[in-house]
């Protein structure tokens, strides 16, 4: 039945390889790009279940394992080159000779490369999960294997492993290693004023990594772009922004319109509910790339420098947030106005400004533009899975439409003024642009 299998979906590629053939692929880099493809879909449903991966850990890792996917068979795509010296601290010393590149099975070499890292990142998985892992490596590599040599295989998977290794090993200087474990650290103690950040319903929870902005980032250099972004006049006087932006929200909740809490609960991309903001948006990427019929090579291009996006745009808002500590809206609200009052969505146990999701959807958004296009339409399907929310798919002219449904969902689910979700949304954009200029992917 295995070879059976394996036959009907070497079947399958071939026609794949013939379908791409107008974008100038090979079925080594059509075989690379579905290997890398089936293990960033994977670690969706390992953030999901994986305890500890907030949004933040969550795009961490989606960084590093996108980085290792593209740098494990970057040798793969002609007109791609390594990251090797462009990104902050890491450079590439594991290369193999012309004459072993021959002796390489390379869509082996890609399933050992992202199972390496994939055991690393998500080593706190359930044990059921790391049983789900084993199999999906398994699976993958007999049927690359097939009527390939003992040592050939045994050679591939030892390449992959050795470019993971490397990446591991500089992952873990970047002072975010072992976050999952340690999301709300008792050392921590929030400031407190009048306009500071406070804990929140339902759960009362304290400072959600509070250290994540003192990571590494991957790009030297980037958080000049967006150190600029802050809060101003910030008061609780009635004329000012904060009290309007707050009594916009607790009108707009009075108002019970069902379409908004749609927008709000399919963005939500809560741990434990969904595979985070970040694998939401792999998700999506991985969708489009598929339907747009993108060469390989655009397609590691786009997962690559979208996983980096995620990462900066996450560690400089946090570095902002606990910088200006600003308090959430639940919070004027029940002083002000309603002390009843609930949001639709939970407030998140940290400070409000930045958005970190509306800074993601920026440096997202941006990444799309530069690969599709900005009059790109397309359709996001990634929440079909749910039963909790209304899942029905979502429609979208451009990939700036999407950015900013993404961003003022936050509004509609109550947890972010307009304010802070304007300039959150502009300077991950900004941020998303810059990574697209910095990083080289395309050979001279």
């Amino acid at each position: 039945m295995r070879i059976i299998r394996s036959l009907i979906t070497l079947t399958f590629l071939i026609q794949v390889s013939f379908s791409f053939a107008e974008n100038g692929n090979l079925p080594s880099q059509i075989e690379c790009r579905n290997v890398h493809e089936s293990w960033l879909t994977f670690a969706f449903d390992l953030t999901k279940n994986t305890v500890g991966f907030s949004a933040p850990v969550s795009a961490r890792a989606y960084a590093y394992l996108s980085i290792t996917s593209y740098e494990s068979t970057v040798e793969v795509y002609g007109d791609l080159q390594s990251l090797s010296g462009q990104l902050n601290g890491y450079t590439r010393s594991k290369w193999a000779s012309k004459k072993e590149r021959k002796k390489l099975n390379w869509p082996i070499v890609a399933n050992a490369a992202d199972k390496y890292m994939i055991d690393y990142l998500y080593r706190g998985m359930p044990p059921s999960f790391k049983e789900k892992t084993d199999r999906h490596f398994d699976s993958l590599r007999d049927f690359y294997a097939l009527g390939s040599k003992d040592k050939m295989v045994n050679l591939s998977m030892e390449y992959g492993r050795m470019i993971a290794q490397e990446i591991l090993n500089w992952s873990k200087t970047d002072l975010g290693d072992e976050g999952y474990l340690n999301n709300f650290p008792e050392d921590f103690v929030p400031a407190e004023c009048n306009m500071c950040w406070t804990k929140t319903t339902p759960g009362y929870l304290p400072s959600l990594v509070p250290h994540w902005g003192d990571n590494r980032r991957l790009i030297e250099g980037d958080f000049r772009l967006v150190e600029s972004c802050k809060p101003v006049n910030v008061n609780l006087d009635e004329e000012g922004w904060i009290y309007k932006d707050a009594m916009e929200i607790y009108q707009l909740n009075y108002n019970e319109n069902k379409d908004l809490e749609i927008i709000a609960e399919y963005w939500n991309d809560a741990p434990g509910y969904s595979g985070t903001p970040a694998g939401h948006l792999f998700c999506l990427a991985i969708q489009v790339s598929k339907n747009s019929r993108v060469s390989a090579s655009e397609a590691m291009e786009l997962y690559v420098k979208l996983g980096i996006s995620l990462n900066e745009a996450s560690v400089n808002s946090w570095k902002l947030k606990y910088t200006y500590n600003l308090l959430r809206p639940i919070t004027v609200i029940h002083r002000m106005i309603d002390n009843r009052f609930n949001t639709i969505i939970d407030s998140p146990p940290f400070p409000e400004f930045p958005s970190g999701h509306s800074f993601q959807s920026g440096a997202a958004n941006a990444v799309f533009n530069s690969i599709f296009g900005e009059n790109y339409s397309f359709i996001d399907s990634t929440m079909l899975y749910r039963r909790d929310i209304v899942n029905t798919p979502r429609n979208f002219k451009s990939f700036n439409d999407m950015g900013e449904e993404i961003s003022i969902s936050r509004l509609y689910g109550g947890i972010h003024y307009r304010t802070t979700l304007d300039e959150s949304l502009k300077y991950g954009r900004i941020l998303g642009q810059y990574i697209v200029s910095e990083i080289k992917c395309r050979k001279e």
